[in-house]
């Protein structure tokens, strides 16, 4: 891996339906949501937060504004996993190393140079 990892997708997040209706001052909102990690071992995508549906309400009244969240679920099922962990792991590992890297860089630009023609 050249790129030591800085190219894996890490995770991505879905949201296949969204129904929206009302006016600009009461809009509703219904739509499924779900979390997925890459799972670098088998190179597919597995769930990390099942979908879920949810109901978003954004009211304005004069000048109050609401915005309202009702889960159709009282429960949203998350999974956690070592594969998922350590993809999260070597992925900060990586973009920490990059910035370390780009520091020394920048830090070798900005050094004082010295004439030499003296």
């Amino acid at each position: 891996d050249d790129y030591n990892g800085r190219w894996i997708p890490l995770a991505r997040l879905g949201i296949p339906n969204v129904m929206v209706s009302g006016s600009a001052g009461n809009l509703t909102s219904k739509l499924r949501v779900g979390i997925d990690f890459f799972h670098q071992p088998t190179s597919t995508w597995k769930s990390a937060v099942e979908p879920w549906e949810a109901e978003f309400r954004y009211e304005v009244e004069g000048k109050e504004t609401t915005l309202s969240i009702d889960a159709q679920e009282e429960m949203c099922t998350a999974h956690v996993s070592v594969a998922g962990i350590e993809s999260l792991r070597f992925a900060v590992s990586s973009w920490t190393q990059d910035r370390r890297s780009y520091a020394i860089l920048k830090a070798d630009d900005a050094a004082p140079t010295v004439d030499e023609r003296r």
